[in-house]
């Protein structure tokens, strides 16, 4: 019997016993089919719900495990539970109103279901000389696998779908070690005393492995130079140089790449190359430090001795800096010279930060604007990947602005000032930032309205041919909340970058901050949409188009009958009117520029508008407010309040996700330690990596900044 058959069929007897329990002591086979498919339907919409809000309120785990809030969401959702006030009522009031589920419990434990409950075996039936409260609560299916075994366990049942699965034993090998860890542990046990033992004269090499070198970082690149720097019976400088040369390689040939598909997909070799630089990196920090190396074995951390004998000197391009530093001790180039090891694995992590968020826009776009309309699964999944990607980004800015080490790291330049791209001002407003752009992604996830203003585009897309598109139901109120706690998020990430070139100080590039500014624009448009929907959905279409006239207000555009009333009633006064137009399409030109993004599309692909969304909420804007004034004009006629105020009087927002903690740098594992105690060749004392720069200054398309960011007018990378 297959899986779906079983199921059918263990669904039936409960079936049966819910209409006897009713009353019903007959019926015939195809409504009792009917009513076991109605049933299955119904609880595969409840556990849809369930894990749909799991994957919602924990997006950084693979298989999130629903929890008590996920479940009463769900039960909302299909109707078992009606909301009685709503969330900014309960937030007033300041206490949870449970009078949904308490009379949820009531009809469930009340006398309406005695007598299923009865049968269910939850009560006792009348004679039974029993106590109540110690009766064995079982399902049927349990209580008929016991009333059918002779001996009282499931043995009959092992291996079955009714059954528990066999357990695993352990196979002993006579004669041998008892299992392979244990084996891999003795060899790796034996690894360093070989190496010790060994008489041939390069018993003292591990102690001047890595005299020959000296780490200096070239715009995001690395050379090995011949200066004595570092040294010790290990050798992760010299491995970190091989890792070094590997992402210096990587972030050249990514530079080369023109604005397309591949540019994006070479992000993950970029994103490989930096996650096998920085457990080196770590491992070097340990060592001078005098810290253990966190291995992961159960045996402890192992000290790693480094003896550090001239000071590391690193070399990065500022990627966000909107000007040179100064030109005595600025180079040309805009590159900014630092030292210690701190610098550099500062600029490590924010171009790792950089990386995942310039990961999580472009499988996001793809599955939006692909030719064929994507499925809910799809969205889903490409959403949910977005989101771990901001996140983690999240968390490394969130390191970068708390760790004393960096913020003193990027003040040893030889300046007066911190570089901007490094102060803790900054790495704040890009943590903020990223967490902006998570915010808005668990909202676009359901957002059935920006699906079908795409689908409406898409020239590709035949559905229509066949039926309109569907828009469900949403939580317009909770997704209005998430929005505007998304605008607060982009808000703080503008101040932030905004605050650290004041007084004069050499600042963030405008291209970022405006790009913050308009996507805090964006957030409070969308905000302002939901609670129009909320108004539509309850019959208050006036209201409804007052809120889309504010989200237009939000995202600079002017409504048509707005400007048709203002052209009416001034008459008089045409220069001033005038001089107000153009001042309203300057502040719109300017939105537009911030918003970042233009003119990246193929011929013949659907538009996603610029990286901040605002052109494509304002398609949704108008398309919902064309719909709804149609609708005013011609059936419900209401009255239009005005919409100067809605924008001031928001309510507060609310989180979805949590703020991660700092970043925690990975480290070696066991099997890299071990390498890395073998004694070196003999020319790996005269290794000299010295690739030449000299293309690093050709000319080349525009590049982009990581991210979400806006373009750059220079070929600036990372």
């Amino acid at each position: 019997m297959s899986g779906p058959n079983l199921h059918n069929a263990l669904l039936r007897p409960p079936i049966i016993q819910i209409l006897r329990a009713a009353g019903f002591h007959a019926t015939r086979p195809s409504v009792l089919d009917t009513l076991a498919d109605l049933t299955a339907r119904y609880m595969m919409i409840l556990a849809s719900s369930v894990a749909s809000h799991a994957a919602n309120a924990h997006p950084e785990d693979p298989a999130p495990a629903p929890v008590l809030e996920d479940i009463y969401q769900a039960l909302q959702d299909v109707g078992a539970l009606r909301p009685q006030l709503r969330e900014w009522e309960e937030d007033w009031q300041g206490e949870e109103d449970t009078r949904g589920l308490e009379n949820f419990l009531g009809w469930f434990t009340g006398p309406a279901n005695r007598e299923i409950r009865r049968v269910a075996g939850f009560l006792p039936s009348e004679g039974d000389m029993i106590d109540p409260e110690s009766v064995e609560k079982e399902d049927f299916l349990t209580a008929l696998k016991k009333k059918h075994s002779k001996t009282g366990e499931e043995s009959r049942y092992a291996g079955t779908v009714l059954g528990k699965s066999a357990e695993e034993h352990p196979i002993v090998i006579e004669g041998g070690v008892p299992s392979i860890q244990e084996w891999s542990h003795q060899v790796r046990s034996r690894a360093p005393y070989v190496a010790e033992s060994d008489s041939s004269g390069v018993s003292s090499a591990p102690s001047n492995l890595s005299d020959a070198d000296e780490v200096h970082q070239y715009h995001g690149h690395t050379d090995i130079k011949a200066p004595p720097t570092i040294n010790g019976n290990t050798q992760p400088a010299r491995a970190a140089s091989t890792a070094r040369h590997a992402l210096r390689l990587a972030l050249k040939a990514h530079k080369r790449l023109p604005h397309s598909p591949q540019r994006d997909a070479h992000l993950i070799t970029i994103l490989g190359a930096l996650n096998d630089y920085l457990p080196y990196l770590a491992a070097i920090s340990y060592g001078l430090s005098g810290r253990p190396v966190e291995s992961g074995s159960t045996t402890g951390g192992e000290e790693i001795e480094v003896t550090l004998h001239s000071e590391i000197e690193a070399e990065w391009r500022a990627t966000l800096t909107s000007t040179p530093l100064s030109l005595k001790s600025r180079p040309t180039n805009g590159r900014v010279r630092g030292q210690g090891l701190d610098f550099e694995i500062a600029f490590v992590l924010t171009t790792l930060g950089y990386v995942l968020s310039g990961l999580a826009r472009p499988g996001v776009l793809r599955a939006l604007y692909a030719p064929t309309t994507p499925t809910p699964e799809q969205r889903t999944a490409a959403v949910q990947t977005a989101t771990k990607y901001l996140l983690q980004a999240s968390a490394v800015h969130s390191l970068l602005a708390s760790s004393p080490s960096f913020t003193a790291a990027g003040r040893q330049t030889g300046t007066a000032t911190a570089v901007p791209d490094l102060d803790p001002a900054a790495q704040a407003a890009l943590s903020s930032l990223a967490l902006a752009e998570a915010t808005l992604l668990a909202v676009l996830k359901d957002d059935s309205y920006v699906a079908a203003c795409i689908q409406a585009r898409n020239p590709n897309d035949k559905d229509w041919m066949v039926r309109a598109p569907e828009i469900p139901k949403v939580r317009a109120l909770l997704f209005a909340r998430l929005c505007v706690r998304a605008a607060e998020y982009a808000e703080q990430a503008a101040a932030g970058m905004g605050a650290v070139g004041a007084h004069g100080k050499t600042g963030i590039d405008e291209d970022v901050v405006g790009y913050a500014r308009v996507l805090g624009r964006v957030a409070r448009a969308r905000a302002c949409r939901f609670f129009g929907v909320d108004a539509e959905l309850a019959g208050k279409i006036g209201e409804g188009i007052a809120w889309l006239r504010a989200a237009k207000g939000a995202l600079g555009l002017r409504s048509e009958s707005q400007g048709e009333k203002e052209s009416s009633a001034k008459s008089k006064g045409g220069f001033s009117r005038l001089k107000k137009e153009w001042a309203e399409r300057r502040e719109e030109r300017r939105l537009e520029k911030d918003s970042g993004g233009k003119d990246r599309v193929a011929k013949g692909e659907l538009d996603p508008g610029d990286d901040a969304g605002r052109e494509e909420e304002g398609r949704v804007i108008e398309m919902l407010e064309t719909k709804w004034e149609r609708m005013n004009d011609t059936i419900n006629t209401q009255l239009i309040p005005p919409s100067t105020d809605l924008l001031a009087n928001l309510p507060s927002g609310r989180d979805i996700h949590s703020p991660p903690g700092p970043y925690k740098l990975p480290s070696l594992d066991e099997e890299q330690l071990v390498r890395m105690r073998a004694p070196p060749a003999e020319d790996d004392h005269e290794t000299r990596i010295d690739m030449d720069d000299s293309d690093d200054e050709l000319t080349g398309p525009a590049g982009v900044a990581p991210g979400a960011f806006p373009e750059r007018s220079s070929s600036t990378y990372y």
